[in-house]
C-alpha cells in the first residue's frame, strides 16, 4: 500500500515537470484565479473597516441663527438626546468655537484679522449628532426639519455627509460586483485550461497508460497522479498569489484611503490578522480546481 501510494505520488510530479511549460501557463492562469478571489475576500474586509471608519467620522452639525438662546438651544438638545437612534450630542458654543478657531489658526496672522475687523463673533453655536448606525442619519434629519425647529436653526451639514455615504456605498458595491465576475470567469477559464493540460499529458503518456491497464492497473492507481497533478497546480498557484499579494495590498492602500478620504488604514493588520483565512481559501479553492479538473480529464479519457 505505502509502495503504491509512493509510486503515484512520484508519477504526478514526473507529470508536472515533465511538460514545464504548459504547467507555467496553468500555473500563471490559476495565480490570476485565487488572487482575484483574494482581493475580492480584502475588499470585503476593507468595505467593513471604511464603513467603521464612516462611523467614527460622520455626524450632523446642526448650526443655530445668531440670536438664539441657551434655553432654545437647550430643548432641541434634550430632544435629541431622548432619540434612541442618537448615540451623541456635544454642544459648543459660539465662543468656544471662536477660540478653538483662533488656536487651530493662530500661525495665521492674516486670517486672525481678518476674523478682528468683524463686527462681533462671526461663529454659531452648534451640536454635533452621532447616530448609532448610519441608517439612522436619516430620522435625524426628519426631525431637525420639524416647523417647531425651523426659526432657530441656521443649516445642518445632514446632505454633505450623505453624499460622502452613498459615495463609499456605491464604490464598494460596484467594486464587489467587478471581483465576483472577474473571479467567476477566471475559475471557469482555469478549469478550461487546466482540463486541456491534463488531456495533453494523457495523450503523451497513452502508451504507459494502456501498458498499464494491461499489467492490472486500477482506474485509481491511474488517476491518483493525474490528481496529483493538478493539486501541485492549485498548491504552487495559491503560494505564488499570497507571496505578490501583500505587497501590492500596501501599494494599494495609501491611493484607496486618499479616495475614501479617511483617516489611514493599517493595511499590515488587516492583512494580518485574516491571513490565514486568505491563504486557507487559496489553497482550498486551488486544489478543489485542480482536482476537478484532472478528474474530469482523466475518467473521460478512461471511459474511451
Amino acid at each position: 500500500m505505502l509502495r503504491s501510494l509512493f509510486r503515484v505520488i512520484k508519477f504526478g510530479f514526473m507529470n508536472f515537470w515533465r511538460n514545464i511549460w504548459m504547467s507555467f501557463a496553468t500555473t500563471l492562469i490559476m495565480v490570476l484565479t485565487l488572487f482575484s478571489i483574494s482581493l475580492l475576500i480584502i475588499l470585503n474586509l476593507y468595505g467593513d473597516l471604511i464603513i467603521e471608519n464612516i462611523k467614527n467620522k460622520i455626524d450632523v452639525t446642526v448650526f443655530f441663527q445668531q440670536d438664539v438662546s441657551k434655553a432654545q438651544i437647550d430643548e432641541v438638545q434634550s430632544a435629541l438626546s431622548n432619540m434612541t437612534d442618537v448615540d451623541e450630542v456635544k454642544y459648543t458654543s459660539k465662543d468656544e468655537a471662536l477660540k478653538e478657531f483662533q488656536s487651530k489658526h493662530g500661525d495665521n496672522p492674516l486670517i486672525l484679522s481678518s476674523i478682528t475687523e468683524l463686527e462681533g463673533n462671526p461663529l454659531r453655536d452648534t451640536l454635533v449628532i452621532r447616530a448609532k448606525n448610519l441608517d439612522k442619519y436619516n430620522d435625524i434629519k426628519i426631525f431637525l426639519d420639524n416647523e417647531k425647529y425651523q426659526p432657530i436653526v441656521e443649516k445642518f451639514t445632514f446632505d454633505d455627509n450623505k453624499e460622502i455615504i452613498n459615495k463609499v456605498s456605491s464604490t464598494l458595491s460596484i467594486a464587489k460586483k467587478i471581483g465576483i465576475g472577474v473571479s467567476v470567469i477566471f475559475c471557469i477559464i482555469v478549469v478550461l485550461v487546466m482540463f486541456n493540460t491534463i488531456r495533453m499529458t494523457i495523450y503523451t503518456q497513452k502508451d504507459e497508460i494502456s501498458i498499464m491497464r494491461l499489467v492490472g492497473a486500477t482506474n485509481a492507481f491511474i488517476e491518483i497522479p493525474f490528481i496529483i497533478e493538478g493539486m501541485l497546480y492549485g498548491l504552487f498557484a495559491s503560494v505564488i498569489s499570497t507571496l505578490i499579494l501583500y505587497p501590492i495590498i500596501l501599494y494599494t492602500t495609501p491611493k484607496i484611503n486618499e479616495f475614501f478620504q479617511l483617516v489611514n488604514v493599517d493595511a499590515a493588520s488587516v492583512i494580518n490578522k485574516n491571513l490565514l483565512i486568505i491563504i486557507a481559501v487559496q489553497l482550498l479553492l486551488g486544489i478543489f480546481l485542480g482536482v476537478v479538473s484532472s478528474a474530469i480529464a482523466i475518467r473521460k479519457y478512461l471511459k474511451v
